[in-house]
């Protein structure tokens, strides 16, 4: 039941990803498992890499194409540095098709604005974070462009910094913000 639950989870997170790798042992056999678990995958968003190549194959060129299909994919053995690097490669490549193709799943590159700036966000709840701290960052520049007492402004701004505080490991200190807020007479 576990096992079926944890498969399930590994499926939507597939599905929801903006790049999958599929990692297939070139020294074992392919199996129907492994073309099952292909047949699920986006070939817009999914790398296959043929693992361990500096060990005798089970499999040739020919079967390893067939499986492939329309996939990327490429050989390597991540006992080799030259295999890191075409990794590396295979990355930087799907984030400049972000900036080229457009954004959207199925595009091929991933679907933030960001990757076009240089920026990425691997974590899910980094992503959130940053989410939530931008939110409040522009309700504390509606606030002051509204004209609102500095203590909306405030709350709006140690909402942000609370976002990112999550994220780097700082906390809020109320003589932090006290000391910044003390300039602007809040209260009286």
């Amino acid at each position: 039941m576990v096992e079926k639950i944890g498969i399930e989870r590994a499926r939507d997170a597939a599905r929801d990803a903006d790049l999958v790798f599929m990692l297939i042992d070139s020294s074992e056999p392919i199996t129907d498992e492994d073309r099952m678990i292909l047949s699920g995958l986006d070939p817009a968003s999914t790398v296959i890499f043929f693992n361990k190549s500096d060990l005798p194959p089970a499999f040739g060129e020919r079967e390893a194409e067939e499986f492939a299909g329309g996939y990327r994919h490429v050989s390597t053995s991540f006992a080799d540095m030259g295999s890191i690097a075409a990794v590396e490669k295979v990355i930087k490549d799907f984030c400049a098709a972000a900036g080229s193709e457009g954004s959207g799943a199925g595009s091929g590159g991933l679907r933030t604005e960001a990757v076009k700036q240089g920026r990425v966000v691997t974590d899910a709840r980094h992503l959130s974070m940053l989410m939530n701290a931008s939110r409040s960052i522009e309700e504390a520049l509606r606030s002051l462009e509204a004209g609102e007492p500095f203590e909306l402004v405030e709350i709006d701004l140690r909402g942000a910094y609370e976002s990112l505080g999550f994220i780097t490991g700082d906390s809020v200190q109320d003589d932090i913000l006290s000391e910044i807020f003390s300039r602007f007479c809040l209260g009286k």
